[in-house]
């Protein structure tokens, strides 16, 4: 792991545009990713999470907009590129996406190895290699890349339908894509969630493996601490569109300096004693047109004061490495947020 970061997003602000409204989606969002290093995106559903990962890989929707802030991978802008060029250096070459739901990112009318294979020669096109792969060379490639999976009889099952591989053995196949060309950075947004816990458990040793056999950094996006605590060596809790406490893994999950992440953390069944309840987060998070003022979290916040209301915090360092945005943990130190 080198000190140069990977990618470096800097205050990205992203707001949606719809219908006459400007919802605010991404506020002022910062942070790095060295080469090889793991970074966990946690928060509820609706915090930002999902927005950030595609705006890395710059595929949002007509709607969003960029008004200000800078995607550095390699040192480059990705914000000034134009699409032709995201799809010829960086999409699929440099910068990989896996998504929560495999079955839909493959087409169920053709057969594995012949979605590999036409992968795989876009890539080499793109790459603009003189002399390409032949067919069988491609097929050779694509049974590598399976048995690197884990997929056993990759020559058998590489002529077989999607429809004939489970959830977990279709992840492994978008897994494989995503890193046939050796990405420097794969984005996996909830890649786990639809599968069973066996399953997640084999998913998540599969990427930490391969993670390590390339070198490659991940933007690890997903709802569970428990996941995010096994495969992430920095963490980042977000809400309602902004980083709300950042640091190592093991420090913001150990020492929590927001409320919100304490709460998610009394939310885990592994934190409670046998027949004690689950903390149950009170209220909803904010829809984008109807953020609250000050602090974004302060209605559902029992510890909240009247400044919370009024005065929005901002990111700020409150030990080595570790960053909250949270008033009363900056101005008084380190609070033990008890929720219940």
């Amino acid at each position: 792991m080198t000190n140069e970061p990977l990618l470096e997003v800097n205050s990205l602000t992203l707001d949606y545009h719809l219908a006459g409204r400007k919802m605010r989606a991404l506020d002022r969002v910062s942070f790095s990713l060295k080469k090889g290093q793991v970074i966990g995106v946690a928060g509820e559903s609706g915090c930002g999470k999902s927005t950030m990962g595609l705006s890395v890989i710059g595929l949002l929707p007509q709607i969003a907009k960029i008004p200000r802030g800078e995607i550095l991978f390699e040192g480059e802008d990705l914000l000034r590129k134009s699409q032709r060029e995201m799809d010829e250096d960086i999409r699929g070459q440099k910068i990989s996406m896996i998504f929560q739901n495999p079955q839909n990112a493959l087409n169920p009318v053709f057969k594995i190895g012949t979605q590999m294979t036409d992968f795989l020669r876009f890539q080499q096109m793109n790459q603009k290699i003189k002399k390409r792969s032949s067919k069988k060379q491609l097929y050779e490639m694509a049974i590598r890349q399976l048995e690197d999976t884990g997929i056993s009889d990759p020559r058998e099952r590489i002529h077989n339908y999607p429809f004939e591989f489970s959830g977990g053995m279709k992840q492994r196949v978008m897994i494989s894509m995503a890193l046939s060309s050796q990405t420097s950075l794969l984005i996996a947004d909830e890649p786990t969630t639809a599968l069973d816990m066996t399953i997640e458990a084999q998913i998540l040793d599969l990427l930490v493996k391969l993670k390590a056999k390339y070198n490659t950094s991940i933007l690890y996006i997903s709802h569970n601490l428990g996941v995010l605590s096994q495969i992430s060596d920095q963490i980042m809790i977000m809400y309602a569109g902004r980083i709300f406490e950042m640091g190592p893994t093991s420090i913001v999950l150990g020492s929590p300096r927001h409320p919100y992440s304490s709460a998610l953390l009394e939310s885990l069944p592994g934190r409670h004693t046998k027949g004690k309840r689950l903390l149950s987060i009170p209220g909803y998070v904010p829809s984008l047109d109807q953020l609250p003022s000050g602090c974004s979290f302060h209605p559902r916040c029992p510890f909240a004061e009247d400044e919370c209301s009024s005065i929005t915090p901002e990111l700020q360092m409150v030990s080595s490495d570790h960053w909250s945005a949270c008033l009363l943990d900056q101005r008084r130190g380190r609070q033990k947020w008890k929720w219940i």
